[in-house]
Order: structure tokens, then C-alpha cells, then sequence
């Protein structure tokens, strides 16, 4: 961890564009995850965000994506670590790289790349709106609409 440590603070030095100052943030805020500081880590990117934006750097977007599986995924935030890791793979999927995708299916199992497990989560969210008896006839409309939009 401290060669990574070093190497990530000499990335630091030399951050005057902005791809490796996208790199850099990245590279901090997997050493906060790896060291177990997950919500560290998160605020990080989300800290990062502006730099990572600002460049069009499809690696250093996998690998906040990954990060923040990691992250979320250790915080037990399932749903969550699994959308970030769909992105991983999505990412990696658009951009021709099978050895990144590979690593994300093996890092984070299986990954729901149809998006059915979005929809079972929908629509066991639905039953429960609509068996608690507080919702209007527009309510049902807006459901039926988001639920067929998932779906599709």
C-alpha cells in the first residue's frame, strides 16, 4: 500500500492537465476504498466530479464506476454497487475492451445486464404503494407508464 500511496502522490505532481488530474482523483479515491475508508471514497468522487466531466476519459470513468461498486457494495448498498458496476460494464461494453468487461463480471458476479432486476424492483415497489391504499387513480396511471418504460 505504500508504493501505491507514493505512486499516486507523483501522479499529484504532474496534474497540470486535465486528463491527469482526472487520473489522479481517481487514483485517490481508490486508495481510500482499498484502505476501507468506502464513504471517503465516494465523497472523493463526488468531489471529483467537475474534473472528471470536464475531460472525455472513458478509462478514468470504468474505474470511478468500479470504485464506487466497491465502495457502495461494502457499505451494503447492493442496489446501488449494482448500478455503478453495470456502468463499469457498459463502459466497457461501448468502448471494445472485453478484458475490462471481464473484470467486471468477475468482480461483481453476475451483473444484471438486462435490467431485469430493475424492473422486479419496480414492480415490488408498485404492489407496496398500491396495497398501502394511498394512492389515486393517477398514481396507478404514473406506475403503469414507469413501469412499462422500464421495461422497454
Amino acid at each position: 500500500m505504500t508504493q501505491a500511496t507514493e505512486a499516486v502522490a507523483e501522479l499529484g505532481r504532474v496534474t497540470a492537465r486535465p486528463l491527469l488530474a482526472a487520473h489522479h482523483r481517481v487514483a485517490q479515491a481508490a486508495l481510500l476504498q482499498l484502505s476501507g475508508r468506502n464513504v471517503e471514497a465516494l465523497a472523493h468522487l463526488e468531489g471529483a466530479a467537475a474534473v472528471l466531466y470536464g475531460v472525455e476519459s472513458p478509462l478514468a470513468d470504468f474505474e470511478a464506476a468500479r470504485i464506487r461498486a466497491r465502495a457502495l457494495m461494502a457499505l451494503g448498498h447492493r442496489f446501488e454497487a449494482e448500478i455503478q458496476a453495470r456502468c463499469a460494464l457498459l463502459i466497457a461494453s461501448s468502448q471494445r475492451w472485453p478484458h475490462r468487461a471481464r473484470w467486471a463480471r468477475s468482480e461483481f458476479g453476475t451483473v444484471d445486464e438486462t435490467g431485469a432486476g430493475f424492473r422486479r424492483l419496480v414492480g415490488r415497489l408498485t404492489r407496496v404503494i398500491l396495497d398501502a391504499g394511498r394512492h389515486t387513480a393517477e398514481d396507478e396511471q404514473l406506475l403503469t407508464i414507469a413501469i412499462r418504460d422500464a421495461v422497454q
